[in-house]
Order: C-alpha cells, then structure tokens, then sequence
C-alpha cells in the first residue's frame, strides 16, 4: 500500500480550493441549482418543480382562499387572513391570489396593536372633559380637559367642550357660574329704581309690577357684595309682594341692584 507524502496531500487540497468553479449568477428573478438558473414563480403561484437542462421551473396556482404576494419558490401558498367578528373584526377588502385579507375593526372600535389582531372600544371623555380627537379605527380617542369658560357634561367620544352661555347677550343676569362640567345658570334681574322701590326689567323694557317691593314671611333678606340682594329660604316661603299679590319664591333668589 503506498502513502502519499503530506506535502502531496496539502497541495491537492490547496489546488482543489483555488480552482472550485464559481457560484452561478441568476437574474433578479431566478435562483440556481445544481448550476443552472431556474426562474421564480410570480405572485399567486407556487412552485411544484425545478427547472432542469431539458425543462423550465414548474409553478402552480394557488387555490382558493390562499395567496403569495412575490415572486418566489415556496412550495406552499399562504391562507388569508381570518377577520374575526368576535375580536370586533370585519373585512375590508377580500383576499387575491396575489394579496392577503384587509381586516379592520366594527364601528366604535379600534385596534390593540399596529398589527391589528383584535379590536377595542373607542374611550369616552368623561364630563369636565372635551373630545380634542376623534377615535378612527386604528387610534383611540384623544380627551383634552375643558378650559376656563367651557364645559362638558356628557361622557361621550364625539361631544367637544362648550363654551358657557353669555347671560348678558340674552338680556339676563347671572345667578350661578359655570364650571367645567356645568354650564352658566341665567335669571331675570330685579333692579331698585330712585325710589328704593324694586322695578323687574328685561332687554326689551319693563315687565309687570311697576309698584314691587321686598317682603319675607319666615325668610331673611341680606345684602351680598356687588351689589346684590339675596332673599334666602330659611322655613317655608319667602314671598314678593306687589299691589297686595304674593309671588313665591321656591329657591334663593339674586336680586342685582
């Protein structure tokens, strides 16, 4: 049996390296094998066999309710999406064999994630609080609080904040201020002419009572800063009197002088 030298061995390998036949360069849209280069199936089809010397790169069509949207050599097409109607899913375009299934979320809804796997319900902005964003169906509501002169009273995912009611353009006073879930609370004015004597007026002119003046029965009469007069309820009626009428009174009343 005759050994062959190491030095003989190590050259045959380092010969063998250097002059290995290069890899094959294919097309954009072919791959190689076994020296040769095979085209790719197009988009909605799969690939049943490789080409050879004496055939071309065998595809076939993907069936019903799958898809492959690229040119490639997978021997198995993809199943379109499911839109789950129990995860707030629905279709909003139908799969190709070339194009996948577009779910999106049911009305009042949005999605969990970027990938939209299931759906949510849009957030309500809570009273004292003004939609600065509506939801659509990938983002949820965006809620901003109501500012000075503004308010919300309804928890909703449309309702912006309102601004509070002018007393003044409608020729009324204001009897409680607005917060930012509340709005303005408007009343008559009752203003004292020269005489002392209390006179009603709107923004059109003087209504009834010309000769009206303040009385009590069981209630007190006080004076508030700015000018006011505030006839308070302490046991079961406070009463106005004019020519010999009473008129009643069933919550505190703002007299503005």
């Amino acid at each position: 049996m005759v050994r062959l030298p190491l030095q003989c061995l190590f050259w045959g390998f380092f010969l063998t390296a250097v002059h290995s036949e290069p890899a094959t360069a294919c097309g954009e849209k072919q791959y190689p094998v076994n020296s040769l280069c095979c085209d790719l199936c197009p988009p909605g089809q799969k690939l049943v066999n490789d080409c050879t010397e004496v055939s071309k790169t065998e595809c076939q069509s993907c069936g019903k309710g799958e898809f492959l949207s690229t040119w490639n050599r997978e021997k198995y097409c993809h199943e379109h999406r499911y839109c789950n109607p129990n995860l707030g899913l629905r279709i909003q375009s139908e799969g190709t064999l070339n194009t996948d299934t577009t779910c999106v979320c049911v009305e009042g809804q949005h999605c969990t994630s970027h990938t939209c796997e299931s759906c949510t319900p849009h957030s309500l902005c809570l009273p004292g609080f003004g939609v600065k964003q509506i939801a659509t169906g990938l983002l949820d509501t965006v809620c901003e609080p109501c500012p000075l002169g503004f308010f919300s009273n309804v928890s909703s995912a449309f309702e912006k904040c309102h601004r509070w009611t002018s007393c003044e353009r409608k020729g009324l006073v204001e009897q409680h201020v607005g917060t930012n879930k509340t709005d303005v609370v408007c009343g008559k004015s009752w203003r004292v002419g020269p005489s002392g004597r209390l006179r009603r007026w709107r923004a059109e002119g003087r209504l009834g009572y010309p000769e009206a003046q303040v009385g009590k029965e069981g209630g007190e009469a006080k004076a508030r800063g700015g000018g006011s007069l505030e006839l308070w309820q302490s046991s079961s009626a406070a009463y106005l009197w004019s020519l010999g009428k009473s008129l009643p009174l069933s919550e505190p009343q703002f007299l503005r002088l």
